[in-house]
């Protein structure tokens, strides 16, 4: 599998990614969209906060501004002689606007050295490719199945998130 895309939400985790249904055959692949309801590792969510320091670099932002940001996935586009980049989706809160949460994202920005016939450069920092190799490794991981043994809705419904109060259990039963 060769991971595309990953998002994050409250709710469910999408990934799309590129399957080689005939194993070597590389005219047999298929791009497949993936919504999980199973909560990741809680390396996965980790990996994933760490691409901060790449939503400051590539958008040329103060330090300052992770407060109120959220990461919540990432893409991934690959040349024909293999070299990647990475786009970073995230939700940040923002004053100016009344204290809302905004979705936004980074332009996409290389994170290998060009391949032979290609030219450029890596453009982030080696921290920064360090980090976004761990969050690749962690959403490959999730997509082969290391999870959490919750699902979104039984972690919500232990942390208060989904209890109705009797207002609104009368509403419903009503």
């Amino acid at each position: 599998m060769e991971l595309k895309s990953i998002k994050n939400n409250s709710k469910n985790i999408v990934f799309i990614g590129t399957f080689n249904a005939n194993g070597d055959n590389l005219d047999a692949e298929e791009e497949r969209k993936i919504t999980c309801q199973e909560m990741p590792s809680p390396n996965f969510g980790e990996a994933l906060q760490k691409l901060n320091l790449a939503v400051i670099e590539v958008m040329e932002f103060d330090k300052s501004y992770v407060a109120g940001m959220v990461i919540d996935g990432f893409s991934l586009s690959t040349t024909k002689h293999g070299t990647r980049s990475m786009e970073v989706l995230f939700t940040k809160q923002l004053d100016s606007v009344g204290g809302k949460a905004h979705k936004l994202k980074t332009p996409h920005f290389r994170i290998d050295p060009p391949q032979d016939g290609e030219n450029g450069q890596v453009e982030v920092s080696a921290k920064v490719v360090a980090f976004c190799a761990a969050a690749i490794t962690e959403a490959k991981n999730y997509a082969k199945g290391d999870r959490s043994q919750m699902t979104f809705d039984q972690y919500n419904e232990q942390n208060g998130a989904l209890k109705l109060d009797e207002s609104e259990l009368s509403l419903i039963e009503g």
